[in-house]
């Protein structure tokens, strides 16, 4: 489990690369693959909500 600098670090970069060097599709890549990961997550969680393994 890599500590809380070394994770900090890491987002920074990747602030870095979406506000300066990212394209325009670059951008549109991330927040499609963001929105995906979360629509799959969410999903995951009503699912076993409604089949009652989270309770």
């Amino acid at each position: 489990m890599p500590d809380n600098l070394e994770l900090e670090e890491k987002r920074k970069c990747i602030k870095v690369f979406y506000e300066y060097h990212a394209t325009p599709y670059e951008k549109i890549y991330i927040n499609v693959a963001l929105f995906v990961a979360g629509m799959i997550s969410g999903l995951l969680i009503v699912i076993l909500a409604w089949n009652g393994w989270l309770k």
